[in-house]
């Protein structure tokens, strides 16, 4: 069976700044804290993710993310691109459906935080496109700060 992957778009507050936002991660105990430059001047995005199971912060970029096969220098190793799902905003925080993250785990860089991961199956799937690389991380939930 073939189920399709839809994004469920997420309104947040602060939008990460369009020319330079970098996702940077700190892991907690049972939380994880995802940071950005956002396009309000100094200030920081902040989202917790709570009992996370394994995030990613790599590929794609913007580049990757709308030009990934006319350029065989710029990566795109994910499953995201604009070809693939035209409906996608940049600088946008979704939660995914419809892929089979325990089996196709996220791309490169996976860093996996509870091994138990494939005996878990109440987790949100999250994903958040920003210039200088796309984050996504499976917990059961999230919250703004």
């Amino acid at each position: 069976m073939n189920t399709k992957i839809t994004f469920d778009k997420l309104d947040i507050p602060l939008k990460p700044e369009p020319n330079t936002a970098t996702p940077k991660v700190d892991v907690f105990s049972d939380t994880l804290l995802l940071s950005f430059s956002t396009n309000v001047y100094n200030t920081e995005g902040k989202i917790i993710f709570n009992e996370p199971l394994m995030y990613r912060i790599g590929d794609p970029n913007d580049e990757g993310f709308f030009d990934s096969k006319s350029n065989p220098k710029i990566k795109n190793d994910s499953i995201y691109s604009f070809t693939r799902f035209p409906d996608l905003e940049f600088n946008a925080f979704y939660i995914v459906k419809g892929y089979d993250w325990k089996n196709s785990l996220l791309g490169k860089g996976t860093n996996i935080l509870n091994e138990e991961y494939k005996n878990i199956s109440d987790c949100i799937h999250f994903v958040f496109f920003m210039k200088d690389g796309t984050f996504e991380c499976i917990a059961r939930s999230y919250k703004v700060l």
